[in-house]
């Protein structure tokens, strides 16, 4: 148990310290090679797409929560119920709070109002569009990351997620480097975060036996309804920490 804490521990600290060192890097290469304009831009799109990170509305916390429990109790079949329909819920949830940002911002023209002149408006909807897709995989993989908590095994997903997000700016880092704009990078985020999910989702089938039964179908507004009660208690916790980060003018840190 004692062993599990300080790898637990030790596996959130990497984490930290990795994201604050792709800062410190990402900001001034960015700048360098794109200009402080383009580069003010280019987070303005970023930032767009974090409000998808509220679409399950808590529902991911709530869903591994549940997960928790059933493994514990030996119930695999249950389990793997549970993560199937959690895949297809927060897809569909995600989906669908894409196409009304979508909406939203077409009917807006928010290249106009968002003052958007040096990325034009076709590579400007492209980097959301990949943006939105990549927002979208790390709520599927922060799901994902709790089969080996609910294994006992809480850094193994922590340590995962963060070689996604090293291999992800060692990827941006090249690209910028050779003259890639703002969709290029956009997709990048995108295909490294769906490959470092299936590669997970692999694994963790491989690993866990009972993984292997998990089944993704039609929304399944029935077998989640009992989770939307404590799923909006962990969305209060997410919105409130959402619009302290804008107000502290933070930057979008997907997990």
């Amino acid at each position: 148990m004692f062993r599990r804490v300080l790898h637990s521990i030790a596996a959130s600290v990497v984490g930290q310290a990795s994201q604050i060192l792709i800062q410190l890097i990402s900001v001034p290469l960015l700048i360098q090679h794109w200009g402080l304009t383009y580069y003010g831009e280019w987070l303005l799109l970023f930032t767009i797409p974090s409000y998808l990170s509220l679409s399950d509305a808590g529902l991911a916390s709530a869903l591994s929560n549940e997960l928790l429990i059933m493994v514990n109790k030996k119930d695999e079949l249950k389990a793997a119920r549970l993560l199937g329909n959690g895949i297809t819920a927060i897809l569909g949830f995600g989906g669908l709070g894409a196409v009304l940002l979508a909406l939203g911002l077409k009917l807006t023209g928010f290249t106009t109002w968002l003052k958007i002149n040096h990325i034009s408006e076709s590579d400007a909807w492209q980097t959301l569009l990949f943006l939105m897709m990549y927002v979208v995989l790390a709520l599927q993989q922060e799901l994902l990351s709790t089969i080996p908590r609910a294994e006992g095994d809480n850094a193994s997903g922590r340590i995962w997620i963060t070689g996604t997000r090293l291999l992800e700016f060692a990827v941006v880092i090249v690209l910028v480097r050779t003259g890639s704009q703002a969709a290029a990078v956009a997709m990048a985020y995108s295909v490294v975060r769906g490959s470092s999910w299936a590669g997970m989702f692999l694994w963790y089938r491989h690993r866990y036996p009972w993984v292997r039964q998990v089944k993704t179908g039609f929304f399944p507004l029935a077998e989640i309804r009992p989770l939307l009660s404590p799923s909006l208690a962990f969305f209060g916790f997410a919105l409130a920490n959402s619009s302290f980060c804008k107000a502290a003018h933070c930057s979008l840190a997907l997990s």
